[in-house]
């Protein structure tokens, strides 16, 4: 199963090397992107069909000069860059387009949108400039509040100190609880990675092949000796089809298999198997279904042990016990064959007379045994 478009765009500037909280702003950056390209050409049209071709215009500026960049910037690494600039061209285009609105008298609450801006700045920003670019986003907002106000208000005095008061209210307590919501979100990822950290120690120092896939057979997890058997990375596993990751004809053999397992069966395997990098293994594992809290298949976990060694020790020692019988049976005929020799002179009666002819042709016998 290919990765879908939207989910590469959406992953689109994510290294390896980038941890948890990168690798997330970076997938919410694009896919802030991604809802403002849509959201931009959609305004786009409805501005047309109404008429407010400058509207138009704008959103449609919007996305070429801010839209397009911030997603270059972030496909190509620099995220950095990308999010300040988002954040800027939002403010500015917000304040923009309040303006135009105003002076055609229409009234409108697209200056709020620069509230969004600022809450991004305390989410995805921690250097010396999420607090500038808050403060630059919330005094925009206040002279748009004070701007709207001007145009619109017949209580010009009395509506702005309450205006500004509660707008200011709302921006600082918004700034406060983003930085207690972020802390406390960083913390318990922190602690998550802890886990998981544990967690991956336990499956990769085991000598099994290890993997976790859900109800659709997109991997879950998967621990090193798996990766390595495979060739594919842990971080390029998960959320794979395991179709993409198994090779063909190991994938048509399991499928078996794997439905049995979300039948609620454990079904055995024993065969031998070519990995991709060409290794031939003898495999023994087993596949058990995972239940839920409400006993609910949710998924199957396979485990693999490679037993090639043991098995061309077996087959050593069936072929050893072979040749023991064969040799076995040698000995013993070499054995029997001068005794039965032996048996019959001595079977001769004590009164029978043998002429010189029967003793030489016993004679002949005796050494032919001896030789042989």
């Amino acid at each position: 199963m290919k990765e879908s478009l939207l989910n590469s765009l959406v992953n689109s500037g994510i290294l390896p090397s980038h941890s948890i909280i990168e690798t997330q702003r970076i997938k919410l950056l694009n896919f802030f992107t991604l809802f403002s390209t849509g959201l931009l050409l959609t305004l786009v049209l409805v501005n047309l069909n109404a008429g407010l071709y400058t509207m138009a215009l704008i959103d449609l500026g919007t996305f070429l000069f801010s839209i397009v960049p911030v997603f270059l910037l972030n496909r190509y690494h620099h995220y950095r860059y990308g999010v300040i600039y988002f954040i800027l061209t939002i403010i500015i285009v917000s304040c923009f387009a309040s303006y135009v609105a105003y002076s055609d008298s229409r009234f409108t609450e697209t200056e709020n949108i620069i509230l969004l801006a600022g809450i991004m700045s305390v989410i995805m920003i921690d250097s010396k400039y999420q607090i500038t670019l808050y403060s630059f986003a919330s005094i925009a907002l206040l002279i748009m509040k004070y701007v709207k106000l001007v145009v619109f208000s017949s209580f010009f005095m009395t509506h702005l100190i309450m205006t500004q008061i509660n707008t200011l209210t709302i921006v600082l307590a918004i700034y406060f609880f983003m930085r207690l919501f972020k802390a406390m979100l960083i913390n318990a990822i922190n602690k998550t990675q802890n886990q998981e950290a544990i967690l991956y120690s336990l499956i990769d120092n085991t000598p099994l092949h290890l993997a976790l896939v859900d109800k659709n057979l997109n991997y879950v997890t998967v621990n090193r000796n798996y990766e390595k058997s495979f060739g594919v990375s842990r971080e390029n596993t998960i959320g794979r089809h395991a179709s993409d990751i198994l090779p063909p004809e190991i994938y048509q053999r399991h499928k078996p298999l794997i439905q049995a397992a979300f039948n609620g069966e454990s079904p055995e395997f024993m065969e031998y198997s070519t990995l991709p990098n060409g290794e031939s293994i003898f495999a023994q594992g087993r596949y058990v279904p995972l239940r839920n809290s409400e006993n609910e298949i949710s998924g199957i976990t396979v485990y693999v042990t490679d037993i090639t060694e043991l098995k061309t020790v077996e087959e050593r020692l069936q072929k050893a016990l072979k040749n023991k019988d064969k040799l076995f049976s040698i000995i013993a005929h070499d054995i029997l064959s001068p005794l039965n020799l032996f048996q019959n002179i001595l079977a001769i009666r004590d009164d029978e007379i043998m002429d010189k002819k029967s003793f030489f042709d016993y004679q002949d016998s005796i050494q032919k045994s001896c030789w042989y």
